[in-house]
């Protein structure tokens, strides 16, 4: 049976291999549309092919192959998921977020919840739509 889909794009880098594989093959599992972006194209594709087994996903995941420490290679990463999903709603990056350590492009902010149901941690965003939507 395959899941409802949830129309939400997320972005996963180092979808290649470890938690990252994980993590996509989770998503689309609940429905997401994935992009696979890490820097082994074999790799990705064996995981596309593998939600596609697991999921009949081929519509919901695109793989690309990616430098992410090259700021134009992120800024074209965004693009053509933008271009072939029409949206980014969720960037899981591999490494833990720290200051410094973002991936190019994107912009970290800490949510301060001080409430029961207020979100805290991080949450990154792609800076260009937070230009489109400011």
């Amino acid at each position: 049976m395959q899941p409802m889909q949830t129309g939400k794009v997320a972005v996963v880098t180092g979808a290649d291999s470890g938690i990252g594989k994980a993590t996509a093959l989770a998503l689309v599992a609940d429905g997401w549309q994935v992009v696979l972006a890490g820097r082994r194209a074999q790799p990705l594709d064996e995981v596309r092919q593998l939600a596609q087994e697991r999921h009949q996903a081929a519509d919901r995941v695109l793989a690309l192959p990616i430098d992410v420490t090259d700021a134009a290679a992120v800024q074209q990463l965004f693009a053509r998921t933008v271009a072939h999903f029409s949206r980014v709603d969720l960037v899981q990056q591999r490494r833990p977020w720290q200051p410094g350590r973002l991936l190019p492009g994107l912009v970290g902010h800490r949510l301060a919840g001080r409430g029961q149901h207020q979100p805290q941690g991080h949450v990154l965003l792609p800076a260009a739509s937070l230009s489109r939507n400011a």
